[in-house]
């Protein structure tokens, strides 16, 4: 083995142990040097290994910095533990962030947690089975503090990158997320069918869901800022249960009182996701309420689902795969060293048929 290759070899244990302990750089040239005895041809020549590894990059001036891969391809895996792999807006989420992980040096695993916090420790077990993964982009499920932090804790220490996304726990405020301006959303959209003339607009929202709190919050704010009345009884709250029966099985137990004492005395209607106004709509025309002639509505998320019908669906949307792709950014620049922010996404009105002035 030549002298550079030897120096190479050192390097990379240096670089495995520096990446564990937060470090971003490796030492000048001339250091390295006096360090190991070397001349500075040598020193140069196993840098350029490293480089070609994709450990370091260089910049004239600078000296050399960290990519944030280790030594071994085994060692840089990246996690995605999401709420869900296959429903709704899932697959183009986990296929964009894959998507911008190829070439990066990064393999890519994937755990689902079905919003199930016992889920999620069997999951974070797993992995701490064995050696901990570069990153993880991490769903939150709820805004209150997670039982699982501990086990978090324990992936931080063993030098791995978070990140959120959707929003974080209380018990883990320092690390980084990527969450939507929900209030921002809510209040945008009300604020459509305002300017449609709508004055007595309805809203369904999911009650066990935190990101629906924002967008309740500023469908009410924007109301109350125009000098709309914003009544409790025009509004319903759905759980997970409520939604399940609505949108399996037309819902009718939980819908009955809103259509007949609520919608029939409103023009529109805000709700909570696509996967929410879909079957609210067919339930709807079934009993006789024609969208957008009787009732105006807007939604979330600006899916698939809204195309599917005969109206498309006016609904609140991202820029294509950007929940995505500022996730795996965030990451990409944390396991690089540098030091990040929190993203917040707005919301963007993507336009439909499902609106009309009011009459």
């Amino acid at each position: 083995m030549y002298k550079y290759e030897e120096l190479a070899s050192e390097l990379e244990n240096e670089i495995g142990s520096a990446l564990a302990e937060g470090r971003r750089t490796l030492r000048t040239e001339q250091q390295l040097c006096e360090q190991y005895g070397c001349s500075r041809q040598t020193v140069r020549m196993a840098l350029k290994m490293l480089r070609e590894e994709g450990l370091i990059a260089t910049r004239r001036g600078s000296g050399s910095r960290l990519t944030g891969l280790m030594p071994g391809k085994d060692r840089n895996r990246v996690v995605i533990l999401l709420n869900s792999t296959t429903d709704y807006i899932y697959p183009d989420m986990v296929s964009n962030i894959r998507r911008e992980f190829r070439n990066t040096g990064y393999s890519v695993s994937l755990f689902e947690i079905h919003g199930d916090f016992n889920m999620e420790r069997r999951a974070l077990n797993e992995i701490l089975a064995g050696p901990a993964p570069r990153g993880m982009i991490v769903e939150c499920i709820s805004d209150y503090s997670n039982p699982n932090a501990d086990l978090y804790q324990k992936l931080l220490h063993a030098g791995c990158c978070l990140v959120m996304l959707c929003g974080r726990y209380q018990n883990l405020p320092d690390v980084p997320c990527v969450m939507d301006n929900d209030y921002q959303g809510g209040y945008d959209a009300a604020s459509l069918l305002i300017r449609m003339g709508h004055t007595r607009i309805a809203g369904v929202f999911r009650s066990d869901q935190f990101q629906s709190r924002g967008r309740y919050l500023g469908y009410l704010c924007a109301l109350r800022d125009h000098g709309l009345p914003f009544p409790r009884s025009h509004v319903l709250l759905s759980d997970a249960e409520d939604m399940a029966d609505l949108i399996h099985s037309g819902g009718s137990a939980i819908l009955d009182h809103f259509v007949t004492d609520v919608i029939s005395a409103c023009t529109a209607v805000l709700c909570y996701n696509d996967e929410l106004a879909c079957p609210l709509i067919r339930e709807l025309t079934r009993r006789g309420v024609e969208v957008p002639g009787d009732l105006s509505v807007v939604s979330f998320d600006a899916s698939y689902l809204r195309t599917i019908g005969p109206n498309i669906l006016v609904s609140m949307g991202h820029q294509q795969g950007e929940p995505a792709r500022s996730a795996a950014s965030l990451l990409l620049s944390r396991l690089r060293g540098e030091q990040q922010t929190d993203i917040v996404l707005p919301w963007h009105i993507c336009p439909g048929t499902s609106v009309s002035a009011e009459r």
